[in-house]
């Protein structure tokens, strides 16, 4: 189990890293922009739509966090159900 939860959080980081580098997902103008959505979920229930967000620095560093957890979560989900690396 601890090997799974090893890959499936570089998994779900790697995911965050690149949906944050694509330029379409900062910029919302494409369908891959949802895949961002809860981390900006998270952003808009901490600060609201308009909120004061301190630093766009601060914003970016959670939005990623969320991101590579909700998708940790669902890599943790495919390996366990396909049983890969015990």
């Amino acid at each position: 189990m601890k090997a799974r939860l090893i890959i499936a959080m570089a998994v779900g980081a790697f995911i965050s890293i690149v949906l944050l580098a694509m330029p379409s997902v900062r910029h919302g103008s494409d369908a891959w922009g949802y895949l961002g959505a809860p981390g900006i979920v998270a952003i808009m229930l901490i600060w609201g739509p308009h909120g004061p967000v301190p630093s766009d620095i601060l914003a970016l560093a959670l939005v990623w966090a969320v991101n590579a957890i909700v998708y940790s979560l669902v890599a943790l989900g495919i390996l366990t159900v396909l049983k890969i690396s015990n």
